[in-house]
């Protein structure tokens, strides 16, 4: 009855590890598109001169979609190297 208690909390464990690891890439992965469509709104957005000669424009969105757009390359990167060192650690074991 033990060894069967024991497969299960191990079961369970092994699925909240595997879903606390795809916590990563799906923030990687949001980080990417809010990046992007921050550049499609700085794209498509109006910009103009207005009668006092001031260029009005959304400037602010350039830094703020390289931010993070470089953050996501950054956390999917890290969940990439991760994936493949534990991949590489488990091929040695065996």
């Amino acid at each position: 009855m033990k060894k069967t208690a024991g497969k299960v909390l191990k079961g369970k464990e092994q699925r909240r590890r595997g879903k606390t690891n795809l916590m990563g890439p799906i923030a990687g992965l949001f980080l990417l598109l809010t990046g992007l469509l921050l550049l499609v709104i700085k794209a498509v957005s109006l910009e103009y001169i207005d009668e006092m000669g001031i260029l009005r424009e959304k400037f602010f969105l350039l830094p703020i979609a390289y931010l993070f757009i470089l953050s996501g390359v950054v956390v999917l990167f890290v969940f990439g190297g991760k994936c493949l060192a534990h991949k590489f650690s488990n091929k040695s074991k065996q």
